[in-house]
């Protein structure tokens, strides 16, 4: 066990110091937390449906670049857009990385190769172990350490990573748990420290209009509470995918789903608003990507040159936060 990574564990029960063996954390009473495929197992419980439900989606092996797949097209544009709004997005220094919720790692890996500063170790933390399992399995383990977690009771000490980033993930949780993951980034960080945080802009225009078929269907059929609102949700989402042609969606592995969890989508000014109210200070907020409504198939040949300057026109004429699909906002920790 890498001596340094072990300094900032604490155990999720007792917030107390850690001690290792070849195969597991024990924590000041002797309670054993196991090291299975080298991954750490620091989580409460393994009793809860919303994480047995992200082990088993979406599980992949050897994942190609998520910035470089595709080389024309809408989904190139998707990509290059992403790639440069996080170019835009991140801190010139990175030192001691946590990548909160992001699967095996592959959105922060693949961005990597476009930036120019390394970070000095990498903690990925996931709810779910086989998000993890392939990476954790080829990665070289002096510098990527996994670790299945829950983001809002982090198994880390006070002050402890220099950036996190967490791609993505914040629209997967429940509003409530949302803000106590915000606390918990605030409280590992270093001062001065970084977060990345990356997530779907909920007053978008195709949104606006997918929230607003979604509450009439729901007010005439009388359903209620979050999860049902996802189940109707991930019915409209798959039709809409197959009659829009968005490619870059995994459709097949959307029919398997039963939902696609987006419980906590929120306004650009929502979600800042949070982060000052968890004790950050924002220095930078990024849109990205524009998606049509209607995808034909004729635009998939369109150079992404094309849709890249379309970007740039609406982001001129100050539209960005009703036409982007993605926000990002770096913060910082004062």
């Amino acid at each position: 066990m890498d001596e340094k990574i072990l300094k900032i564990l604490r155990c999720p029960l007792t917030q107390s110091d850690l001690s290792a063996d070849d195969n597991s954390l024990i924590n000041k009473n002797n309670q054993k937390f196991p090291i299975i495929d080298n991954i750490m197992h620091l989580i409460e419980s393994d009793n809860n449906d919303l994480q047995d439900y992200y082990e088993n989606i979406n599980v992949k092996k050897n994942p190609e670049n998520a910035f470089s797949s595709y080389k024309s097209g809408m989904e190139a544009y998707y990509r290059e857009s992403r790639k440069n709004g996080l170019l835009e997005t991140f801190p010139k220094n990175l030192g001691l990385v946590l990548d909160v919720g992001g699967g095996d790692g592959n959105i922060f890996r693949s961005f990597l190769k476009f930036f120019p500063i390394e970070p000095s170790k990498i903690i990925l933390a996931d709810f779910a172990a086989t998000q993890m399992r392939s990476s954790a399995e080829l990665l070289d383990s002096q510098k990527y350490f996994f670790c299945k977690a829950d983001a809002t009771k982090l198994p880390f000490k006070d002050n402890s990573f220099d950036t996190i980033f967490n791609s993505e993930m914040i629209e997967h949780l429940y509003p409530q748990d949302s803000k106590k993951m915000l606390d918990e980034f605030f409280r590992v960080l270093k001062p001065g420290g970084k977060l990345i945080i990356t997530t779907p802009n909920r007053s978008e225009y195709r949104r606006l209009i997918q929230e607003s078929i979604l509450s009439i269907m729901l007010f005439f059929t009388r359903k209620k509470g979050l999860m049902e609102r996802e189940k109707l949700k991930s019915k409209l989402f798959r039709n809409y995918l197959r009659f829009t042609g968005h490619t870059f969606v995994n459709i097949d592995q959307a029919e398997k789903n039963e939902l696609i969890g987006h419980f906590n989508v929120l306004r650009v000014n929502v979600l800042k608003q949070q982060l000052i109210n968890a004790g950050f200070k924002i220095n930078k907020t990024t849109l990205s990507i524009f998606i049509p409504l209607i995808v034909l198939k004729f635009m998939h040949k369109i150079d992404k040159k094309w849709y890249l300057r379309f970007e740039k026109i609406i982001k001129f004429i100050k539209l960005e936060k009703f036409l982007l699909a993605s926000q990002m906002h770096l913060a910082e920790k004062p």
